[in-house]
């Protein structure tokens, strides 16, 4: 019996730590795709901001260059590095003065030095539209805000998409590790009845030897 134990440990190895290896990912993906959801819940752009037509100048913009490192724990590469380019854009609507949050554009891989810099959306002096607030405090767990007035400069609807749709990708991610811890227990399940199967066979076998 120590035997057929030590055989099936073997040879469910590899399904068993793809198993729990996919389980882990089904409730960590489940779990941050609700925690988003949750965060989204209630959330309309079109209540939250009125557009203020054309009325929006870029005074001055500040440019600079971000490389980030990246860590991938059991992967090839385990470290790898992306260039992006930062704008911040200050600007004036009715008089009154705001930065809005940071526009970020990746560049390209492994260092700054490698491309030229991505050109900004717009530049100095343009009028453009924007957003402000219609009511407050604005949830800044969903919208990006370079300063107390929350200018936005860019549609708050491009902001909302991208988070929903960051809740579909970790839905199929958890949807695979799910696939995966099915699959995984399905071939342990077959690999178990197969030792067992054969456990009676290779005992005959062994004592018409002897």
């Amino acid at each position: 019996m120590v035997k057929t134990g030590k055989i099936i440990c073997e040879q469910a190895e590899i399904p068993v730590t793809l198993g729990l290896a996919g389980l882990i990912c089904y409730f960590v993906f489940s779990s941050a795709a609700s925690a988003w959801k949750e965060q989204l819940h209630g959330v309309d752009p079109d209540v939250d901001f009125r557009l203020i037509n054309d009325e929006c100048t870029i005074t001055s913009i500040k440019h600079e260059e971000n490389l980030v490192k990246k860590y991938h724990p059991g992967q090839s590469p385990a470290v790898t590095w992306t260039c992006y380019d930062v704008y911040v854009y200050h600007g004036e609507v009715q008089g009154n003065a705001f930065t809005a949050a940071p526009e970020v554009i990746p560049r390209c891989s492994v260092s700054c030095a490698l491309r030229s810099q991505k050109p900004s959306s717009y530049a100095e002096q343009q009028r453009v539209d924007c957003w402000s607030p219609a009511k407050r405090p604005v949830d800044t767990n969903t919208y990006d805000c370079g300063d107390e007035t929350c200018i936005q400069i860019f549609s708050p609807d491009a902001q909302v998409a991208e988070k929903m749709y960051n809740i579909k990708v970790l839905k199929i991610g958890a949807n695979i590790g799910l696939i995966v811890f099915v699959v995984c227990l399905v071939a342990t399940a077959w690999i178990v009845r197969r030792v067992l199967r054969d456990q009676p066979s290779q005992r005959l076998m062994e004592e018409a030897e002897q």
